[in-house]
């Protein structure tokens, strides 16, 4: 599984973390969670990178950090 957060490029710090199988699957997720509004994510997207943070095996509990991998800007989920 790969760690995810979303990182608010305004406040310059990370949400809670996200796992997801691939970056598809996080940023399919992320896609919905914009369609909620009133939210941060949904009003600014521009201001949000969806990052990738390492790996978490669910299997041995062990987690392997990462230097941060932005997958993509939110404003390029917004349909």
């Amino acid at each position: 599984m790969k760690l995810y957060s979303i990182f608010d490029m305004k406040a310059h710090a990370y949400g809670p973390l996200l796992a997801y199988q691939t970056d598809g699957e996080a940023a399919r997720a992320v896609a919905m969670a914009l369609r909620e509004k009133g939210s941060s994510i949904s009003e600014f997207p521009e201001d949000f990178n969806l990052a990738c943070l390492g790996t978490w095996d669910p299997q041995t509990g062990q987690v392997v950090g990462a230097d941060p991998l932005v997958v993509c800007n939110l404003s390029a989920l917004v349909q």
